[in-house]
């Protein structure tokens, strides 16, 4: 049931009658509905939105931060990117007015059902996109208002792993083997996340950047052509984190041939120097982030109730586990052997037969 004040604001925008179709939300807080219909109902908008095709209206309360939406969305942009334009906000009432790319042209349902030729057509864009934002945002003091991605920031995630994942598998941690497992991470990631911020090496890094929030927008001319969405919770970070997010996405299953080609283009855009760097740093925030997503896909199952996350934790566990093969995360493989052995873990790849696509 859409609340009547949410339908009072979309009509006091310029509908007369508006329908509002609600889509499927995702693991925020935030809610999206369609605006479909009934315009020309004489409201005082000054924009005028109601004139528009494409309309979604956002409820995002608190603890959602829809501050470092509008910013991060205005960065963005001026770096040549594209983002829903915003139209109308209401803060008391945390409600939005968002420009809609559309239905029918989620990067995840194209990849899924789409051809090879056209599969390497939209990770070619999304690699552009990603060369263009580390490129123009690297050590930009415009950029200055997002977060560090730093290792406060990622202790938190590691908890994520031990408290929610660890517990599903019937696995009982000492806080000294939890504490354990911080410890080692801080080890490997602390002197990355200190000296990108100490070098001015860091890049505007949006961690959400993965194939079902991007939008192909067939009228853009790259790297315009990808419609960028969830950028809220966007850091300063490592160039190797959104690569990693994009080319072991959960959700999408890539073959290893796509994959190194990608990774071949995008090092393209680096200075020779850095690429060794830059495959030391993916190789430990992909594990990294896997870790995280195990321990939130579980926390939104069991604490959440959105089991649905759950169909994609074969994938998740079967990327982790290759992951951890790397020499990079070793004290972290040994991590696993000790105090979570394969046969302890829910979702591992053998038990499931699922492996990397």
């Amino acid at each position: 049931m859409v609340q009547k004040a949410f339908v009072d604001f979309v009509c006091q925008q310029g509908w007369a009658s508006p329908t509002l179709e609600r889509l499927a939300g995702d693991a925020s807080g935030r809610r999206y509905w369609r605006v479909r219909g009934g315009v020309g109902g004489g409201g005082e908008s000054r924009d005028d939105v109601s004139s528009l095709p494409l309309v979604l209206l956002v409820h995002a309360p608190p603890p959602e931060d829809v501050g470092t939406f509008f910013r991060a969305g205005h960065y963005l942009r001026s770096v040549g990117l594209r983002t829903p334009h915003v139209y109308v906000y209401d803060f008391s009432r945390h409600l939005a007015l968002i420009e809609d790319f559309g239905e029918k042209n989620v990067y995840g349902m194209l990849l899924r059902g789409g051809r090879a030729g056209r599969k390497r057509m939209l990770y070619e864009c999304a690699i552009d996109v990603l060369a263009t934002l580390h490129s123009r945002s690297k050590g930009d003091k415009q950029a200055l208002f997002l977060p560090p991605y730093d290792m406060e920031a990622l202790q938190r995630e590691h908890r994520l792993f031990v408290d929610w994942y660890v517990s599903a598998c019937g696995v009982t941690l000492r806080e000294k083997d939890k504490q354990n497992f911080l410890d080692r991470w801080r080890m490997l990631l602390d002197p990355v996340v200190r000296g990108l911020e100490e070098t001015g090496a860091w890049v505007v890094t949006l961690r959400d950047f993965h194939a079902d929030n991007i939008m192909f927008l067939a009228d853009e001319l790259p790297p315009r052509c990808c419609g960028l969405l969830d950028f809220q919770d966007a850091v300063r970070g490592s160039v190797a984190y959104d690569v990693v997010s994009l080319l072991y996405d959960v959700r999408v299953p890539q073959d290893s041939a796509m994959r190194h080609a990608m990774m071949e283009r995008y090092m393209a855009s680096l200075p020779e120097g850095e690429r060794e760097t830059f495959l030391h740093h993916c190789a430990l925030f992909n594990s990294q982030r896997l870790c995280k997503i195990a321990g939130i896909f579980m926390r939104l199952a069991m604490r959440d109730k959105k089991e649905g996350y759950q169909h994609y934790m074969p994938r998740v566990m079967a990327l982790l586990e290759d992951s951890l093969e790397h020499a990079s995360v070793a004290s972290i493989k040994e991590w696993f052997e000790r105090y979570l052995p394969r046969d302890k873990r829910l979702f591992h790849k053998e038990l499931v037969g699922e492996g990397d696509g």
